[in-house]
């Protein structure tokens, strides 16, 4: 999981980064996770067409396939679809552990970008599901 203090700190950027060096020039397969259910900041860098994602899958009643966008043939995005108010409760679901479950059987790595840990508590939350957590710090700043 990648995390930082504020907004504005590259966290998504970052993310991003890391997502693509692993993909290209380690050659792993890659899921990048856009985890930021209330201030999703993946589309402002990629067009993902449609809008829907992650957050779709997780307030959905019965269980539904997962949008995921191939950016190339070993990075995979799972976009956080359309903002949503109450994130808290759907980061914590089973089926946000259900997801993360099949995604590490499926994919080498799986990085998810996480909301800023300073305005909201979803990525502190997000910490028991996760491996482990780069915390992204403005130079200078924070």
């Amino acid at each position: 999981m990648v995390t930082s203090a504020t907004p504005g700190d590259g966290k998504t950027l970052t993310a991003i980064s890391l997502a693509r060096v692993r993909a290209e020039s380690y050659r792993y397969t890659v899921l990048l996770v856009d985890a930021d259910l209330r201030r999703p900041s993946i589309p402002s860098v990629v067009d993902l067409g449609d809008g829907s994602g992650l957050s779709d899958a997780l307030r959905s009643a019965t269980e539904r396939k997962l949008a995921l966008v191939s950016i190339t043939p070993r990075l995979t995005l799972l976009p956080a679809g359309q903002p949503i108010a109450n994130s808290i409760e759907a980061l914590t679901s089973p089926r946000m552990r259900q997801i993360l479950e099949e995604a590490t059987a499926r994919f080498d790595w799986v990085i998810l970008d996480a909301p800023p840990v300073g305005p909201a508590t979803d990525a502190r939350l997000l910490t028991q599901m996760v491996g482990g957590t780069l915390f992204v710090i403005h130079a200078g700043q924070t």
